[in-house]
């Protein structure tokens, strides 16, 4: 047998006392010893009084954020009664996609119809043409007209720095819109 320096307890404990696992079911006590602390259940009602809460949080926050954003996104307000030519300019992208897209309708029947390329391209650039045109006059041309009338030039150097800032802000909207 071999002999180690420290001594066997023969009182029938072994060496896992002391550390007894807790296998008793949740508010069950030992004889003698003390009740956990009950721990305060929430209702179904108060669970869902804090998530109604938590999501009308979430919600202001949200909406404060696409507020925040929106006015920094968006151009400077103009003076009352002049056109804001940079949302002039973007929103007349969407019209002109479509002009094009109407051209190019245009050219595809021509040529489904048995017409050359030629012919379908000439149909494509004259339709284009003609919508683009048309969806100018409707968005912008009244912009314009209201600062020079049509068949007029320039009455004085405000109006032509007016036109100017007019065809700038337009060209920037366009360049946005991208």
């Amino acid at each position: 047998m071999s002999q180690s320096n420290h001594p066997q307890r023969d009182d029938g404990e072994g060496f896992l006392d002391g550390l007894e696992l807790d296998l008793l079911p949740r508010g069950a006590t030992r004889a003698g010893a003390p009740a956990p602390p009950s721990v305060p259940t929430r209702t179904p009602r108060a669970r869902w009084l804090e998530l109604g809460g938590m999501a009308l949080v979430s919600a202001v926050l949200t909406a404060a954020l696409v507020l925040l954003c929106v006015g920094f996104s968006t151009s400077k307000p103009s003076e009352p009664g002049t056109t804001d030519a940079v949302v002039l300019g973007r929103t007349f992208v969407a019209k002109l996609a479509d002009a094009l897209a109407q051209g190019f309708d245009a050219g595809a029947e021509a040529i489904e119809q048995g017409k050359s390329m030629g012919d379908g391209n000439a149909i494509l650039k004259t339709t284009f043409t003609t919508a683009r045109a048309r969806a100018f006059e409707q968005h912008a041309g009244k912009a314009i007209r209201d600062l020079v009338p049509d068949g007029q030039d320039f009455p004085d150097d405000d109006t032509r720095k007016a036109m100017t800032s007019l065809f700038h802000g337009f060209a920037k909207g366009l360049r946005e819109a991208r």
